[in-house]
């Protein structure tokens, strides 16, 4: 079906309040005040919730009178009512799959139709995380008449691999009779592969001979273009262009996951789906953005925790080069909150499994389905073991060519014999179990099981070593991924870290409290310390790495929460705490490090692997320099150098592009930095910064990393936070220059120019 964009120019009021204008996409609940009161509590942040409706008129001309006209909904939650001319349309309950509203039954043609969405979001709480609200991704006009394809009826698969010679088998699922041309592309826009077939109504079936493939891969994510064309007569009915990846997937008992018939590990990480400052809007190059930052930090796989993600994000895992594992649920008939999707599990499950598949398969990138995260129903409770292998066999009625996984956890943070037993029905019917923070069960499960592959679905930030250990010990446990790559709104607080005073609760911190605080990658996109242990472990940093711990008067460590990493910073600009005891922790891939403060040395301690890789020093502070240099065999391979920063002196802007696009969807994120005169970042900088904007621009969203603060997101102040605030740009006009300037109270300001290019 031919596909137009329709997500500009919505009425939209909240609470069946005022209505104003806007765009897609659009969270409603980001820019609503945080309340210690709100019903979505820790979990959701303590954001709000409530009703959105979404009101467009669609003008229809007589000659479309015989024609299909559908809307294609990327993601909206939740509880959607779709009007078309005032007649209830449709009903989705799900708010993270994707959905088709034939709208043809009732629009009148040259005339004004209105379409209506209503997205409830006041039954709460329904999430264990920050949700967002309203319609938070792409919505698309699809239109067809007499000879088209179905939505999502493009399947492509590549039975043979080789470097030589590979098949790509197309199977279109097509309404009407006609003509079906394909046409495969590489990179280069040449034609590799030509077939055409007569195709009817119903699947249809043709396989192209590539010769001198290339296979893709994380290393080499090689995109090939499809081009499918309907024809009718002389001309061409419909059109659909389909990005493919040629590459092989398949469990080995002696090598474990090839890919291409190689051997992989999964070095992986779970993301939610927000998109940090922006809330739930999921705007495409934000989720690129993700993307790339998981992809500079070294990992190599994404597991998309707990639902099927944006196809932007997909769309991004593709071209830079992802594993992904690819999500249903969160939660079956059993729920884990009063309102969540437990409520219509029962009814939806087999739609809103196959909005998964059907959409997500021609992604190379996807790798696995997940059918379920920590599902209660796990150990055989209310049919549990039937319903497993109900999701299983529905997903291989649509996709048998990636393998299922479920991702269990023991009750609440111990595994036994006994749940590896009882477990056993329930893990049958999948091709991997996924293991929850569990990795001292790995040994027994696999001998108990000679035939099942594992892989640690989620684990904890500071038992990376040990996953990292059992990864290379066993084949058939494949890696793992982090709880979370990605920090993230909501679970507020279940990464902290606490003095033996303080609040040490796993969940439920309470407000202002508001990032989960437990991510590689700060909601900003930054790297925090623990992304470098990681990166050592991977062999993706060579360098060494200080870290040292928060100092505090009673000169003691922070303890991390269950989740959580220890307070450290890669800072040595500690004001207020000359004298006081600190700690360093230094992480290395060498044999030793030598530490010194201010040219003296602090003493050679082992970090190698029996070590887990760090050394532990603790000193007075003051200020100056730390240097730490890194020996294998004893030989130097590495350093690493903090200086003492001067007091804040300005303001340094910096964005990730000088100039963009004027369509629609472009953004720009700008980075204010608190510097010294040096030029240096000061680290504990907290200055308010103002932010002027003028031009043919937006400012969508203000922010900082701050885990625990009442800043908000929407307007044009924001507190620094480690000498740090982002704003997010987005263009309203076709031509012009966009100009950001940004001030603070006794610093010195700074403006930068973004140059919309139509």
């Amino acid at each position: 079906m031919k596909r137009q964009n329709f997500d500009l120019n919505w009425h939209f009021s909240l609470n069946d309040g005022e209505e104003i204008l806007v765009n897609l996409p659009h969270d409603f609940s980001i820019g609503q005040p945080r309340s210690p009161d709100s019903k979505m509590k820790d979990s959701g942040g303590y954001f709000q919730g409530g009703n959105g409706k979404y009101r467009k008129i669609l003008y229809l001309p007589e000659d479309m009178k015989d024609s299909v006209i559908q809307l294609e909904i990327e993601g909206a939650y939740m509880n959607t009512q779709v009007y078309v001319n005032g007649n209830m349309a449709m009903f989705h309950p799900y708010g993270y799959t994707s959905f088709i509203v034939d709208m043809t039954p009732w629009l009148e043609f040259g005339k004004d139709n209105t379409i209506e969405i209503h997205v409830r979001n006041d039954a709460l709480p329904n999430s264990r995380w920050y949700s967002g609200s309203g319609l938070y991704r792409h919505v698309w006009l699809l239109t067809g008449k007499d000879l088209y394809f179905r939505p999502w009826g493009i399947f492509v698969t590549t039975p043979v691999v080789s470097r030589e010679n590979s098949v790509v088998k197309v199977e279109a699922d097509i309404i009407g009779c006609g003509l079906l041309n394909l046409t495969l592309l590489d990179m280069n826009g040449n034609s590799v592969a030509t077939g055409e077939s007569s195709v009817k109504s119903g699947k249809n079936s043709i396989e192209l001979n590539v010769a001198e493939s290339v296979l893709w891969c994380p290393e080499n994510p090689y995109l090939y273009t499809l081009v499918s064309e309907l024809i009718s007569g002389d001309k061409v009915a419909d059109r659909i262009e389909t990005k493919i990846g040629i590459r092989s997937i398949e469990l080995d008992r002696e090598k474990g996951l090839l890919l291409n018939g190689e051997p992989i590990k999964l070095k992986g990480g779970c993301v939610h789906h927000d998109c940090g400052i922006l809330g739930a809007a999921s705007w495409d190059l934000a989720e690129e953005r993700k993307v790339k930052a998981h992809k500079d930090a070294g990992f190599n796989a994404i597991r998309c925790a707990h639902n099927p993600p944006s196809p932007a994000f997909l769309d991004a895992c593709d071209r830079l080069g992802i594993l992904v594992m690819d999500e249903a649920f969160d939660c079956w008939r059993m729920g884990k909150k009063p309102y969540d999707y437990h409520l219509y599990f029962e009814y939806y499950w087999k739609r809103d499994l196959s909005s998964m598949v059907l959409r997500d398969r021609n992604h190379p990138s996807v790798i696995i389905w997940s059918t379920g995260n920590e599902i209660p129903e796990r150990l055989g409770a209310s049919n549990g073991y039937e319903i497993s292998a109900m999701l299983a066999s529905a997903i291989r009625e649509l996709d048998n060519t990636r393998p299922i996984i479920n991702a269990l956890n023991g009750f609440w943070l111990e595994w036994t014999e006994e749940m590896t037993e009882k477990s056993a029905p329930f893990v049958e019917p999948l091709d991997i179990m996924g293991l929850n923070y569990h990795w001292r069960a790995y040994d027994d499960v696999l001998e108990k099981y000679p035939d099942r592959f594992i892989i640690g679905t989620e684990t904890l930030p500071k038992e990376a070593f040990e996953n990292q250990q059992m990864a290379e010990k066993h084949p058939r446990v494949l890696g793992d991924f982090v709880w979370t790559s990605l920090d993230y709104i909501g679970e507020a607080g279940i990464g902290h870290a606490y003095l033996p005073e303080e609040d040490s609760r796993t969940h439920g911190l309470p407000y202002p409290w508001r990032l989960a605080n437990c991510g590689d990658l700060d909601i900003l996109c930054r790297p925090r310390p623990q992304s470098f242990y990681r990166q050592i472990l991977w062999g993706h940093r060579t360098k060494p790495y200080i870290a040292v711990h928060r100092p505090n008067n009673r000169g003691i460590k922070a303890e991390p929460n269950y989740w959580g990493w220890w307070d450290v910073h890669h800072s040595w600009s500690w004001p207020g705490s000359e004298g006081c005891k600190i700690f360093i922790d230094v992480y290395s891939h060498g044999d030793e490090v030598e530490l010194f403060q201010n040219g003296i040395s602090l003493g050679r301690k082992k970090a190698g692997a029996t070590e887990k890789n760090i050394a532990s020093f603790e000193t007075r502070y003051v200020p100056g320099e730390l240097k730490v240099i890194a020996y294998k065999d004893g030989r130097p391979v590495g350093e690493d150098t903090l200086q003492t920063c001067g007091i804040p002196h300005a303001i340094r802007l910096e964005t990730d592009k000088t100039s963009m696009g004027s369509a629609w969807g472009n953004i720009a994120y700008v980075t204010a930095s608190i510097i010294d005169a040096k030029g240096n970042v000061v680290p504990y900088a907290c200055n308010e910064v103002t932010f002027e904007l003028s031009g043919p621009g937006n400012l969508l969203a203000v922010g900082n990393s701050n885990p625990c603060t009442e800043d908000s997101f929407i307007g044009v102040h924001m507190k620094a936070y480690e000498g740090v605030v982002m704003a997010v740009i987005n263009t309203t006009s076709k031509t012009g220059n966009i100009s950001l300037t940004a001030s603070a109270y006794r610093l010195k300001p700074a403006t930068l120019t973004i140059e919309i290019v139509d």
